[in-house]
């Protein structure tokens, strides 16, 4: 035997050089917020305070270092050029325009809007896209270039390609008209400006020959199932949430309902990835032929563990592993990114239900109100109930359509948003990883106080503690932003939460996608006796309901990574300075007969 080891050391020698490594982690410093005043003055003084739907989105112009925010009837130019000092450069007024979204690229910027009331569709206004040229630092404005109207069709998000493609979401929400409900097909706008502000409106007409049937009937047979289905196939189940607004006297085709959200491009911009946010769908786009190719469906998510209860007396986890209960993931942003060879997509699972009670209609209905006999007899008599019981299931939103079986009886309860983030492996759109209930357990163990806080208490003079577990029986945290930057030999992912206003950090390591947790960023005090209101007035709190982050490496705002926030209802933007020491970097050097295992940090910036 010894001789054996002998010969075998003889001819390999195995060397193991191992250098301790520290933990892999995340350093955020913050640099600078901006308050940006209201449209608004007070005796001719810039005013500030906090309202709902102040801003909506930024958007970067790399090549000027401009940050350009619109949100409720007004843009505001930033220069971002330092990032430890914002300075705003205009803010302009936009009559009789709710602004949601905005893009920048080619020397012009895009802005979507719709009417600030209905009876101003009526004449020949319309909602629409709002073309400006870049900010001109000589003239101090932004000058129009053309506006594009479409009527009651209703743009949400825009977004533009680095060679300026252009293209928008039509939501295109529901109306009534003569006291019907009319609820127009969403669609995608491609617009090319070098082309002479040529655009074209895609449709989903190629899918209305197999999801025509109403949605009564259409739900009872698609939830639950995770598939794609392309133009040309004749696959039934989508796994995508299809029957939202139908009803017996009024029934809605499936493609009606369909509500384009977000958007990302491909590495070579040759595909869109549009989310149909209340349809729990992906739709894909071919920038090249201008087609939509698919619909891909992302099925249900078990919920092992979640807060469903504001009655429960606090934060409880509660566990429903063996109770029925399912998320829709609806993703509101997403971003895609190449990670070693491999594509993906990367969800911010936010959740939206849609509702028609107006038209006789309701699409959501609390635990409490499911009746016994509509439900199946084989859920069992844990979770009916659990149903009834305020502190338990009584008080969760579901789906009153999602989750029936043949029968028409619920056998599975479907919520809205999977309150994380998830990864989605491409083409096949399998799902690689998904967040499960860590914002809302990281939450509760680093800001208990901010634990499904809807900060709604601004407008009643209450405290940041006081609105903590308010969201549990909705949405919780509502992700709804995600950024993804690669730095060096790993990936970092920002995931922003509109509850109350948290950005998540995860970053991946060479290799796998397995996201890590590393830390939590926000601009919300905690363990503070003070008023909501005083503490906005007093600059000690911004970025409350993020709608918007970025995350920008080395080079392209400073010589270091920066993170950029936003706040919805504080109207503010924030800086943050980003330092992170990476993942361990394993390789092996051949020497001759000798193999050296070597261990090695590489620290990144």
């Amino acid at each position: 035997m010894k001789g054996q080891l002998e010969d075998c050391l003889g001819y390999t020698t195995l060397l193991l050089i191992l250098r301790l490594a520290v933990s892999s982690r995340v350093s955020v410093t913050k640099l600078d917020t901006y308050f940006i005043p209201s449209a608004k003055t007070i005796d001719g003084q810039p005013s500030y305070h906090m309202h709902d739907g102040l801003l909506c989105d930024l958007t970067f112009e790399p090549e000027t270092k401009l940050i350009y925010a619109a949100g409720d009837r007004c843009i505001d130019v930033m220069d971002v050029s330092n990032p430890a000092r914002l300075v705003k450069l205009q803010g302009q007024f936009v009559q009789d325009r709710l602004l949601h979204s905005i893009s920048a690229c080619g020397g012009q910027v895009f802005v979507t809007y719709s009417m600030v009331a209905d009876e101003l569709l009526d004449d020949g206004n319309g909602n629409g896209i709002i073309i400006y040229q870049s900010y001109s630092r000589k003239t101090k404005k932004m000058e129009k270039v053309k506006e594009i109207k479409f009527g009651r069709m209703t743009p949400s998000m825009v977004s533009s390609t680095p060679a300026c493609t252009v293209v928008v979401a039509f939501a295109n929400k529901p109306y009534k008209k003569n006291g019907k409900l009319v609820d127009p097909p969403g669609g995608i706008y491609i617009l090319r400006p070098k082309q002479n502000l040529a655009g074209k409106m895609l449709k989903f007409d190629n899918f209305a020959n197999r999801w025509g049937t109403p949605c009564q009937n259409f739900k009872e047979n698609i939830m639950g199932f995770n598939g794609t289905v392309s133009d040309s196939s004749s696959c039934q189940n989508p796994g995508c949430d299809g029957c939202t607004g139908g009803n017996n006297s009024n029934p809605n085709p499936f493609i009606n309902t369909l509500q384009p959200t977000a958007i990302t491009f491909n590495d070579n911009s040759t595909k869109a990835y549009v989310t149909l946010q209340v349809n729990n769908a992906i739709a894909e786009v071919d920038l090249v032929n201008d087609q939509i190719t698919a619909i891909h469906g992302l099925g249900l998510k078990h919920w092992t563990k979640v807060d469903p209860s504001d009655m429960d007396d606090g934060i409880i986890l509660a566990d429903q592993f063996t109770r029925p209960v399912f998320g829709m993931y609806q993703p509101n942003q997403l971003q895609y990114v190449r990670w070693y060879g491999k594509e993906y997509l990367i969800t911010a699972n936010q959740g939206a239900a849609e509702e028609y009670s107006e038209f006789g209609f309701r699409e959501t209905k609390r635990g409490r109100e499911f009746d016994d006999a509509e439900i199946s007899p084989f859920v069992g008599e844990d979770m009916k109930q659990a149903l009834k019981k305020a502190y338990k299931l009584g008080r969760l939103i579901f789906s009153a359509v999602d989750g029936k079986n043949e029968r028409g009886a619920f056998e599975e309860f479907c919520t809205y948003g999977g309150r994380g983030f998830s990864v989605w492996q491409l083409p096949s759109m399998n799902l690689v990883y998904d967040s499960g209930c860590d914002f809302e357990n990281l939450t509760q163990i680093h800001y208990p106080d901010l634990f499904n806080n809807p900060l709604t208490g601004f407008k009643y003079d209450a405290t940041v503690p006081g609105g903590k577990d308010a969201t549990s029986p909705d949405k919780g945290p509502e992700p709804s932003t995600v950024s993804v930057q690669q730095m060096k030999n790993s990936l970092l992912i920002f995931v922003g939460n509109r509850n109350p206003g948290t950005v998540f950090v995860y970053s991946v390591g060479p290799g796998r996608m397995e996201p890590r947790f590393e830390t939590i960023v926000t601009g919300i005090p905690t363990n503070t006796s003070k008023r909501i209101q005083d503490l906005f007035q007093d600059r000690e709190l911004y970025d409350a309901k993020i709608p918007y982050i970025r995350f920008f490496g080395p080079g392209e705002l400073a010589n270091y990574s920066v993170l950029v926030t936003s706040g919805e209802t504080t109207l503010t933007i924030s800086t943050y300075k980003v330092m992170w020491s990476g993942y361990p970097v394993f390789s092996i050097l051949s020497v001759g007969a000798s193999v050296v295992f070597s261990l090695q940090l590489s620290l990144l910036q």
